[in-house]
């Protein structure tokens, strides 16, 4: 058997103390690859075997289990501890993670949840995980610059038309965790905010995420609504003045 070097013990120690199934199952699939050859027996590489690697192997995954209560509180205290464990296991086992970070762990668990068994017993907890998701979204979010209401006032009134709008990073449109209607989650500082929404205004929002010009929102809203032209225009520029003050739109620069 050649010994090992550093690089390659430390790539077999990760895959076997990352592996869904467990030590053993770890050691079965790298023999089943054949990329690994000297990987068995453990004896020849590490003291202790699989019942020393399966104490690390524990350890990472509380460290993921604790990531993604942190993340997802209310989640946890919705189904209980126990069941909230289950559920984590058989995520990780469907979706193990793939990166050095965590930081992108629990994007795909509301997802999951949708899909999975306990949803027929808790048939809003995948909402309840995308609002929280989107919490963690907006507070690790970019920031930016946004538009002050002193731009809008000194912009001259045949500069409106071309005015352009995006949001900030740090805002999400999502159904609300109860089912009923939409609800924005955005992030100011180091606070996140949430407010709900009107279904306009739930229409609108989600498409300023890649911009828009005032007058382009001003026709969408005259299109979705039915609303007279100039009834659009009034509602746009109110939204705007509210966005503007609630840091949610990007600054024109």
């Amino acid at each position: 058997m050649q010994q090992p070097d550093l690089a390659q013990l430390q790539r077999r120690f990760w895959r076997l103390i990352t592996a869904p199934r467990g030590v053993e199952a770890g050691l079965d699939e790298i023999a089943r690859r054949g990329d690994d050859p000297d990987a068995r027996p453990l004896a020849a590489w590490l003291r202790g075997g699989v019942e020393r690697l399966d104490i690390y192997a524990n350890m990472y995954f509380y460290r993921l289990l604790d990531v993604l209560r942190e993340d997802f509180a209310r989640c946890e205290a919705r189904v209980g501890a126990d069941d909230f464990h289950d559920l984590v296991t058989d995520y990780l086992l469907a979706f193990p993670p793939d990166a050095p970070s965590l930081r992108a762990l629990g994007e795909r668990f509301a997802d999951f949840i949708a899909r999975h068994d306990i949803a027929r017993e808790h048939p809003r907890l995948a909402n309840l995980a995308r609002y929280e998701w989107a919490r963690v979204e907006v507070f690790d979010a970019a920031d930016v610059a946004t538009l002050a209401l002193e731009q809008l006032a000194a912009l001259a009134p045949d500069a409106l038309p071309e005015l352009p709008l995006q949001t900030v990073a740090a805002a999400r449109v999502i159904d609300a965790p109860d089912g009923d209607g939409a609800l924005l989650v955005w992030r100011r500082g180091f606070l996140v905010y949430e407010r709900p929404l009107d279904a306009r205004e739930a229409q609108l929002l989600p498409v300023l995420a890649q911009g828009r010009t005032f007058e382009a929102l001003c026709q969408a809203l005259h299109e979705q609504s039915g609303a007279a032209e100039i009834e659009a225009v009034q509602h746009i520029a109110q939204l705007v003045a509210r966005w503007t003050g609630e840091q949610l739109l990007r600054d024109l620069q």
